[in-house]
């Protein structure tokens, strides 16, 4: 079963391009791309450099190999006759953690003052502006719901459509904006619009596989959904829904996150069979 918002993870084509029925101004998906890339590069500017991430690494490790020489003559010997056997090594390893930890406070410091920063607020709501005003030429309405949906990685091979799932993740986390006119459930980004006829639907169901996404849209922390991060920093989902859709008679489907599941039954006005 195909779903219309997989990408292809060979040709990197998205399946949602077929059911497109508007798309923004090149003048404004311009605007869009550079308001991300100044968004971007202001974020960029408060990191601090490689090299000291690489003074950073070695100040811990550096410091934690160099403890040893420490610790094994305070066993043999005892902690005062340990340190004045090597006292060298002791202030190495003082040394290299005061510039490890050092950086990394500085680092983690300076990072908490860009989110805080008005400069990251003020790139934000450019954006943000830039977005709605696509959003209104393309007349998406206001009072559209901003939703998650998942996008299964696939490819085609000699048996047909396969679901694929590399080793760190198997579905992409898409924003959009929802909403529903007479004949066709809608899905908004900043510049275009897909959509589905409302009479291709056919039901919703729950789908208990377990999945890994990659991406996090909502503003506040994924565990407020009870949900946590693989080592990779992929999402895992234990269950999800499928909505189940009939298009020139062949089925298809829209996976939905558990914690968007509310608003597609209470805008379709469909029940989880």
């Amino acid at each position: 079963m195909r779903d219309i918002f997989g990408v292809n993870y060979e040709s990197n084509e998205y399946e949602c391009d077929k059911l497109m029925i508007k798309e923004a101004d090149p003048k404004m998906v311009k605007k869009i791309a550079k308001a991300i890339d100044d968004k971007t590069e202001y974020k960029e500017s408060a990191r601090i450099p490689k090299w000291a991430n690489t003074l950073q690494t070695v100040g811990v490790y550096g410091g934690m190999i160099a403890s040893l020489f420490v610790i094994d003559s305070m066993l043999d010997k005892g902690f005062i006759g340990g340190l004045k056997e090597r006292w060298v090594f002791a202030v190495i390893t003082i040394l290299l953690f005061i510039m490890g930890f050092g950086i990394y406070f500085y680092r983690v410091n300076k990072h908490k003052k860009m989110l805080a920063s008005p400069e990251l607020n003020e790139h934000s709501e450019n954006l943000k502006k830039a977005v709605n005003e696509s959003l209104a030429s393309m007349n998406v309405p206001s009072d559209g719901v901003e939703v998650d949906v998942y996008g299964e990685l696939f490819k085609i091979n000699n048996k047909g459509y396969k679901i694929i799932g590399i080793r760190q993740f198997s579905h992409i986390n898409n924003g959009f904006m929802l909403y529903k006119t007479d004949t066709q459930l809608c899905f908004a980004d900043a510049t275009k619009v897909y959509a589905v006829n409302l009479k291709d639907i056919k039901e919703i169901v729950k789908d208990t596989n377990k999945i890994l996404v990659m991406g996090w849209n909502k503003e506040v922390d994924l565990k407020e959904f009870g949900l946590k991060r693989t080592g990779f920093g992929a999402i895992q989902i234990k269950e999800h829904y499928k909505l189940i859709l009939e298009i020139k008679g062949e089925e298809t489907c829209i996976n939905i996150p558990p914690y968007e599941i509310e608003h597609f039954t209470k805008l379709l006005n469909m029940e989880i069979k």
